[in-house]
């Protein structure tokens, strides 16, 4: 048992956080009796000073909830406690063994029994802190309560933080350093993001100089981080800078060519702007010619539409270990430039005309063959133009160029200056961030982080010494990783995980298979004999999935929610295995195995499932191989299925949907399936689904060698579904194998609808439902014009595409489909003679006294001036803007002002200059107005006055002063 056990037998727990009939009350429970502490401590000083005698206040009775720990008699029921009878045990070996093993099958509450024993040992952790134990000299050290969890992945450990969070109290969570911290930044959830070790290091009081230490590293580490990243991004030869990036390296002259607050401006003269590209789409149209293309393509402009993003299984291992402190920065490629491929499918969506599309096509790759041509502007063209708009489209992209290399040059000499100022630092950085990090963590109660993240904190946790351990996924972290978790100081270890799932995935696979690295820790205490409890009530898989597993899990049984699982719409079967005879193909490059008639059909599957109202949040398409994935991601547009998670198997292990689709890719003749014949894969494969699973393969290679495979497949075979949930029953839909999936239409259910062999059968269900036209009679009074379709079977968001029946007027025919209820304006084009007696080419519908005649007109104003103006303006009230020439009342000068101006030569003086003789004889030319006014204004002439010895003065005049000469 745990050493707080062993000191003292008799501790109790207060399982009031637990028990579910009063966990409801708890939370008031446990306010309230905050409260009366802070009551009780008022009323104390209160009696102290006005000796009035302290009344007695009761606090609530919590005697009853108190459980001594080794006393297993004493325990509450399993449904006191929530659980099931294999929960409960669980629950309490982890709390009364020092060495624990929990096993959790598919669907049964790994992490919800790994909560539970947290949030018991939170809540009771006056119970266990402060244990004394002796360090490596002998000496009694004092260690702080805290609780370390460990999780294999990122993901697992965001799902394990936010329920704890959920469960501490809110003042702890408040506390300058919170009682929860996650260390790493590759939290995706905002509610645990905010615990993260990174966002508490300025919250630590009086480490100023670690504070600023930290921030000017940090400030220099993400300037070379983004610098790196623009680097890169230019690297890329796809984007067109912006004309702020380039400014600073333009000559003064060549930067007045653009206006800065017109982007478009600086997109037109490279001709990259949309505008452009339209523009040569007209210009070659009218010509009725194409240009020619290149002969030397360099690239290929990408016509596709966007793809469904996924991530290769090297991008998700690093993703889902890495502490992400280190990172690339992830910078938005619109602030610094136009991506050239992203600008071109925008357009391209927008666009249906495919002699348009060619054209934009051209463009796009004129373009991106400019972006990677290496050669620049001459000495002569930079300095030698003045007007940039003059050059031809060849010299304006050898300018850009020119541009570009002084731009790189600039980033490549601010990265080497901003590494090594980082490098001077780093050492000072690393010392600063580590005594923050150990005040921060010897605050909480809780730290969390992933195996990466125990390894590189190793020494921290030695210091900090956590009491107890809880790692998730154990059965998944290689024993290296665990052992690296473990300090000294740890006295309760528990392992949760289950070893017939996914496995340890050592880098080296002939290291594995020699040294039996891919065996974890978690494993081999099973194989070596020791106990464990293994949860059996599952709570995720509906019954007939969960048999494929059951001979995995001999104890395994279904809780009662499964039992009431609709069935899955426009399918009859919940389970199916789709067997077919095409073969596998092996991707050299990539090292893999593709199916292309897999990937096809579980497209068109996926699609039937969207259209019979299935969100696409429900759907998860798995393949065996990376090769599949990406294959499959190559048929799905993500416009269309854009939220439709598509993975690897074994990214897929700890997570679940409604609904999977399993692409198992192999059919040979040899029976060879690789890593396919191993139970784990097996295991994940099929047990993600919820509601419905649809494996897709070729039964006979898959079971030729493997016996497990002919368990699953012969269970398959006998499973014979029956509908309850439809008023017609499913007595013909046979067993869950065969070639073609059994279809059915939901507003027919009693057709014998489509059996889906090949993809282009669910060509037969155009809709999703079955062939007839669905003729529902809209409001507009026209028929629905589509097939059978089960989704929007209130046509609220069906738009009609009947033909308009509105004839107006005119007797012009509608040619817009129906817009009921919209008003019916016609828009055919015809003359009309305005009140003006001007005509006009208006839409039908516009009424000529409320139109606004067009026509220039000549006008002749009150101050007599003429001017163009359109017929409609008022011209009584316009402003005359013409430059006239007027003469000054006071001087007699003429000056220039706008007609309108009345008020120009009451504002602005004279400015005109005159000859003046000053008061000292000289003569000067000074401004008019300074010559009409006693303003005193100094001689700036030579005094050239004789002295007695008839010398001349050279000094400036100084009329009215008394100098000697």
């Amino acid at each position: 048992m745990p050493n707080y056990l062993a000191i003292d037998p008799d501790v109790r727990f207060d399982l009031r956080s637990i028990l579910s009939i009063t966990q409801s009350k708890n939370e008031l429970s446990e306010s309230l009796e905050e409260d009366l502490d802070d009551l009780l401590v008022a009323l104390t000083k209160h009696v102290q000073k006005s000796a009035i005698k302290e009344k007695k206040i009761e606090k609530p009775d919590v005697e009853k909830h108190m459980i001594k720990v080794t006393d297993q008699n004493r325990w509450p029921s399993a449904e006191e406690l929530g659980m099931d009878e294999s929960q409960k045990a669980a629950y309490i070996s982890a709390l009364t063994k020092e060495f624990v093993l929990i096993q959790g099958p598919p669907g049964t509450g790994k992490t919800y029994i790994g909560l539970q024993i947290a949030k018991t040992l939170l809540h009771n952790k006056d119970k266990w802190k402060n244990t004394r134990n002796n360090d490596h000299d002998g000496e009694r050290t004092e260690k702080k309560q805290c609780i370390l969890i460990v999780c294999y992945t990122n993901h697992a450990l965001d799902q394990f933080v936010e329920g704890i969070i959920r469960f501490i109290p809110e003042r702890e969570l408040n506390n300058d350093i919170p009682a929860v911290i996650r260390i790493g930044n590759q939290s995706k959830n905002p509610a645990v993001d905010k615990y993260s070790i990174k966002n508490q290091r300025y919250k630590v009081p009086k480490r100023r100089h670690a504070h600023d230490v930290i921030e000017a590293a940090d400030r220099t580490k993400n300037t070379v981080l983004s610098t790196r990243a623009i680097m890169k991004i230019i690297q890329g030869k796809d984007i067109v800078l912006n004309f702020q990036q380039l400014k600073p390296f333009m000559l003064e002259h060549h930067v007045l060519n653009f206006q800065e607050d017109t982007p478009n401006d600086w997109l037109d003269w490279i001709h990259v702007s949309p505008k452009s590209w339209f523009y040569e789409v007209q210009r070659k149209r009218s010509q009725k010619k194409r240009r020619q293309k290149p002969t030397k393509t360099v690239v290929k402009a990408n016509s596709q539409q966007p793809l469904l993003n996924i991530m290769t299984e090297a991008e998700y291992e690093y993703h889902e270990r890495s502490l992400d402190e280190n990172a690339e920065c992830s910078l938005n490629v619109n602030l610094i430039g136009i991506d050239v491929n992203n600008q071109l499918s925008e357009i391209l969506t927008d666009v249906q005309d495919q002699s348009c599309q060619e054209i934009l096509q051209e463009e796009a790759v004129v373009v991106l063959n400019e972006l990677k041509s290496g050669i620049t502007a001459k000495d002569d063209l930079i300095e030698g133009t003045e007007d940039l708009w003059t050059l031809s489209l060849e010299n304006r992209w050898k300018l850009y160029r020119y541009w570009l290399l002084k731009y790189v040059e600039y980033l490549k000499e601010k990265l080497q200056t901003k590494e090594n100022e980082f490098n001077r630092i780093f050492e000072d950085y690393k010392k600063a961030r580590a005594e923050l990090d150990e005040e921060i963590l010897r605050q909480a109660s809780v730290i969390a982080m992933t195996t990466t993240g125990a390894a590189k904190y190793h020494e921290l946790l030695m210091k900090i010494g956590p009491q107890i351990t809880i790692i998730e996924e154990a059965a998944e972290v290689p024993e290296a990783h665990i052992v690296t978790a473990i300090n000294p100081a740890c006295e309760h270890l528990i392992l949760i995980g289950d070893h017939k799932q996914l496995e340890p995935k050592p880098a080296v696979r002939e290291l594995a298979t020699r040294f039996n690295l891919s065996i974890s820790l978690f494993e081999r205490m099973l194989n070596n004999g020791l106990e464990y409890d293994c949860l059996q009530r599952q709570h995720r898989m509906r019954p007939e999935i969960s048999e494929l597993v059951r001979h995995m899990y001999p104890k395994l049984y279904d809780n009662s929610n499964v039992l009431e699982y609709e069935n899955v719409r426009g399918i009859r079967q919940n389970l199916f295995f789709i067997n077919h005879e095409h073969h596998e193909q092996y991707n050299a490059d990539g090292k893999s195995f593709t199916n292309e008639h897999e990937a096809e059909y579980v497209k068109e599957l996926c699609t039937y499932l969207l259209k019979q109202g299935y969100k696409r949040k429900e759907i998860t398409i798995l393949a065996a191989y990376t090769g599949q994935m990406f294959l499959i991601r190559s048929k799905m547009p993500r416009a269309e299925f854009e939220g439709i998670n598509i993975s690897v198997l074994d990214n897929y292990q700890g997570e679940e949907n409604e609904i999977i689709l399993l692409s198992l890719v192999r059919n040979n003749e040899n029976g060879d399936i690789g890593f396919l014949r191993r139970e784990n894969r097996i295991c994940v494969a099929l047990s993600r689904a919820k509601k419905g699973l649809y494996i897709i393969g070729n039964s006979g290679t898959l079971t030729k060698d493997s016996k497990e495979w002919r368990t699953v497949v012969q269970k398959i075979k006998s499973n014979n579904q029956t509908d309850t949930n439809h008023a017609y029953p499913r007595a013909d839909c046979g067993t869950s194998f065969g070639k073609a999936l059994p279809l059915y239409c939901q507003n027919h259910p009693k057709e014998e609808g489509v059996r889906a062999e090949l993809p282009a059968d669910f060509a037969r269900a155009p809709e999703g439902g079955c062939e007839l036209f669905c003729e529902f009679r809209l409001e507009c009074g026209h028929v629905c014009c589509l097939r059978c379709h089960p989704y929007d079977k209130d046509h609220t968001r069906y738009e009609c595409r009947k033909t308009c029946p509105h004839v107006c007027k005119e007797s012009h025919k509608c040619k817009r489909h129906c817009h009921f209820p919209e008003s019916c304006d016609c828009e055919v084009i015809i003359e009309r003679t305005l009140e003006c007696l001007h005509t006009a080419k208006l839409k039908c519908h516009i009424d000529p006294s409320e139109y606004n005649c067009l026509v220039e007109v000549q006008r002749t104003l009150k101050c007599d001036h003429n001017v163009i103006l359109k017929c409609h303006i008022n011209y009584d009230n316009f402003i005359c803007r013409r430059t006239v020439t007027c003469t000054r009342k006071e001087c007699g000068h003429e000056y220039k002002r706008k007609c309108y101006d009345l008020s120009f030569e009451r504002i602005n003086k004279c400015e005109i200059k005159v000859e003046k003789t000053l008061k000292c004889g000289h003569i000067d030319i000074i401004q008019c107005y300074r010559s009409k006014s006693n303003l005193p204004f100094a001689c700036t002439q030579q005094c050239q006055k004789l002295c007695d010895n008839n010398h001349i003065c050279d000094r400036v005049c100084h009329f009215q002063t008394n100098v000697t000469v």
